[in-house]
């Protein structure tokens, strides 16, 4: 799914700047996994989850409707489908290292570093962060028949655009901000950087542990000043809550969701629980008002789609927030 980005959402060859045919087969290939599992006992399931992490998380938003459908054949005992992506939303914003900035002063060309102490305007948002990553993607796969039912056009690329088109019961958990966004889109840098007679050919390279300021500020509250905290961090984590609201899907009978201010680097069965807990708990550390994640989604699960939607949101990051997390069962994670 990340190694073309394309998402399994597309069943074309195309030739690329070099003469290189370019073979997309997300589609045939999540068809194919699918029978291959009704083999295996999928045939047979009354309930079925969805999930993914990250961009598998991204995946789920994508294909939640289209797997539904399938398993209305492939599953005829099928009683009770759902959704749940984890860290699936990636808000639309470019990595700065790769994009220029032509509203700062003086304008910043691609590739150089970043300003971490730019407002979130700058940072986040400059750029044309619409006309290179989703166009580009989309252009090069030629994905439409892969995206949601009733989204078109490139857009449709990133979540929040599918949200209105979503009719799956789908619980979101997600954490503010995803581990991806901010290791990889706004602390990765160019690694490099090959320019030719048409087109540049750039590499990003994800941070990870030391390195980056953007990633040990969102780890380690206290690393953080002021004003990244209210400029960029906080405007960020809106960002996620408010393109989801904006567009009702928080509201409809089904749905759910578990925003969180914590930094991961798993959710699953990992190394990354708090010293001392079993790999497994995470799910029951979190908490949000005294409710933990797993809470939320057992809840969430055993209800019936026709029950109204409860999303909890976590708080946003303020001015406190430098002394620690505003959330404090987000405290103890190891670094990622």
């Amino acid at each position: 799914m990340m190694c073309d980005y394309a998402l399994l959402m597309s069943n074309s060859t195309v030739t690329g700047p070099n003469g290189t045919q370019l073979h997309f087969r997300g589609l045939d290939i999540l068809e194919a996994s699918l029978e291959k599992l009704s083999t295996m006992g999928l045939n047979k399931a009354t309930h079925v989850l969805l999930t993914g992490f990250g961009h598998g998380g991204t995946s789920v938003f994508m294909h939640a409707d289209r797997i539904g459908a399938a398993l209305k054949v492939l599953s005829p005992s099928l009683q009770v489908y759902k959704a749940l992506p984890a860290d699936g939303i990636h808000p639309k914003h470019a990595n700065c290292a790769f994009w220029p900035q032509t509203n700062v002063t003086p304008p910043r060309a691609s590739g150089d570093p970043c300003n971490f102490t730019d407002t979130y305007t700058t940072i986040v948002q400059g750029g044309s962060f619409l006309g290179e990553t989703d166009i580009g993607i989309a252009a090069t796969a030629q994905i439409d028949a892969g995206y949601v039912a009733g989204c078109t056009g490139s857009k449709c690329m990133y979540v929040n655009e599918t949200y209105a088109f979503t009719k799956t019961p789908t619980f979101v958990v997600q954490q503010l901000a995803g581990i991806w966004d901010t290791q990889c889109n706004l602390a990765g840098q160019v690694m490099k950087l090959d320019r030719g007679p048409d087109v540049a050919w750039m590499q990003l390279e994800c941070i990870v542990g030391s390195g980056s300021r953007w990633h040990e500020c969102f780890q380690y509250t206290r690393s953080c000043d002021l004003d990244s905290v209210l400029k960029v961090i906080a405007p960020f984590q809106r960002q996620y809550v408010s393109e989801l609201q904006s567009t009702g899907f928080h509201t409809r009978p089904g749905n759910g969701g578990f925003m969180h201010s914590c930094h991961l680097g798993a959710y699953w069965t990992t190394s990354y629980a708090k010293e001392g807990h079993p790999d497994t708990s995470i799910w029951n550390q979190i908490q949000i008002g005294g409710v933990s994640l797993r809470a939320a989604v057992g809840a969430w699960w055993n209800a019936p789609v026709t029950i109204a939607a409860n999303f909890t949101v976590d708080c946003i990051w303020n001015a406190t927030t430098v002394t620690g997390y505003c959330n404090p069962t987000c405290d103890g994670f190891p670094s990622y």
